[in-house]
């Protein structure tokens, strides 16, 4: 059965991608306002309520004014602003989560899909929690850098104005937006600082966490803990873990889609955690196409 996608704010970058997906996707379809009607909301309200999905591509004011609009209660709603991802009436689409949001991703109607950096900190931190390496009160500090295509359009347009600009430190109070997602999602008590940097390149995040071998609530060396990772996700087939051992993580260097890569390194006092993944594909759209192919049981990779 062809399930039709209405997508609204399909011109954003996240939108535009997940276009992309669908187009190759043998069970959906786009469903697309007429141009000349694109500023009656009369005609926005039908098409949210006559899809199948609808994937919300919106800033926040603009996703909670789309949902208030939808009153058809058949309607898959996935969500990929900050608005609903610490709801409690709403799924978080993260299925690697665990096995008990798997279920319950499985029919959800209402979904906020979770953002970049909040996706890396949690596929990296969520296996230490479960198997007691870390715990509710770690003091955790994580540092992410991330290209340029995450802050939208002006920020791509501003990269690629044909100037050289450097890399730069962003949300340097501290209170970057993904931080109550990746606390709530984690579980955590302590507010973990968080230090995300924009790089001059297009597409990629590394988000790595620095952690003395004294903080680790287990003692465990680097091969006990790439064995929690790959116990963690043995039946995930979008990990890959322990892959790096040349001592360069390159950013850049990513596969397009929903693959992460996760590696831990250091010395005998000292561990760092990285997580690398495409900030478009896991971080944004290709998570909202993983949640649809898990929904409907067709397979995880199509159209991604």
């Amino acid at each position: 059965m062809i399930k039709r996608v209405y997508v609204d704010g399909q011109h954003g970058t996240t939108g535009l991608e997940i276009q992309k997906y669908i187009e190759r996707h043998p069970h959906l379809t786009l469903v697309e306002m007429p141009y000349e009607q694109r500023h009656d909301p009369s005609v926005r309200k039908k098409m949210l309520n006559d899809c199948d999905i609808a994937i919300l591509c919106l800033p926040d004011v603009g996703s909670r004014e789309a949902v208030s609009m939808i009153e058809n209660n058949q309607v898959v709603v996935i969500d990929t602003s900050t608005a609903y991802r610490t709801d409690d009436a709403w799924c978080y689409g993260l299925q690697e989560l665990s096995a008990v949001q798997a279920e319950v991703l499985k029919t959800s109607k209402r979904i906020a899909n979770p953002g970049c950096h909040a996706t890396a900190a949690i596929l990296l931190i969520k296996p230490l929690i479960e198997a007691g390496v870390l715990d509710s009160e770690s003091v955790l500090k994580l540092y992410s850098i991330t290209g340029y295509s995450g802050g939208g359009k002006s920020m791509i347009n501003e990269f690629e104005s044909g100037n050289t600009l450097p890399p730069r430190h962003y949300a340097m109070t501290l209170n970057h937006k993904h931080i109550p997602e990746m606390m709530k999602h984690l579980g955590l008590k302590r507010k973990p600082m968080f230090m995300p940097v924009v790089g001059a390149y297009k597409r990629g995040i590394v988000l790595s966490m620095p952690l003395e071998g004294e903080e680790l609530k287990k003692k465990a060396d680097r091969e006990a803990l790439l064995a929690i990772y790959q116990a963690y996700y043995k039946n995930c087939e979008f990990a890959k873990i322990g892959l790096n051992d040349t001592g360069v993580l390159n950013a850049e260097t990513i596969d397009f889609g929903n693959r992460f890569e996760i590696d831990v390194h250091g010395n005998e006092t000292q561990f760092l955690f990285t997580i690398k993944l495409d900030n478009l594909g896991k971080g944004a759209s290709g998570a909202a196409i993983q949640t649809l192919n898990f929904m409907y049981g067709w397979p995880l990779k199509m159209g991604i």
